[in-house]
């Protein structure tokens, strides 16, 4: 019996709710993914700004691209971490891959991020 591939529609439901404010206040939408790894990965993207969401049992990971011609993923963290020491942002943070806190981090941090040129944070 072949397998049937799972379907991204559920990961993309969880990442439209816990962040949400990506959709609504930054014009972010899915777009087609390539190889979703059975409904395991989704791109949400702006106007010049992309997020790999990325499911693997039971924990998630989120890279960073921008839409301008990169197609270099850098981590999240990477990103975060470049900011941090860049004196960009100054919130504490830790290393996790519980959704809920990557979206409230990520809330908190989008406008640093939007502002900030990904070629310089090494991957």
């Amino acid at each position: 019996m072949k397998a049937i591939p799972a379907s991204n529609a559920v990961l993309k439901k969880d990442i439209k709710r816990l962040f949400s404010f990506l959709f609504k206040d930054h014009g972010f939408n899915f777009v087609a993914v390539k190889n979703d790894f059975n409904g395991n990965v989704v791109i949400a993207q702006s106007d010049n700004l992309r997020f790999r969401f990325i499911h693997d049992r039971g924990y998630y990971f989120v890279d960073v691209n921008n839409t301008l011609g990169s197609s270099q993923w850098v981590g999240l963290y990477k990103v975060l971490n470049h900011l941090k020491s860049s004196g960009k942002i100054e919130i504490d943070f830790k290393y996790s891959n519980n959704i809920k806190i990557i979206s409230k981090l990520l809330s908190q941090c989008l406008p640093a991020i939007l502002l900030s040129d990904l070629n310089k944070v090494n991957p």
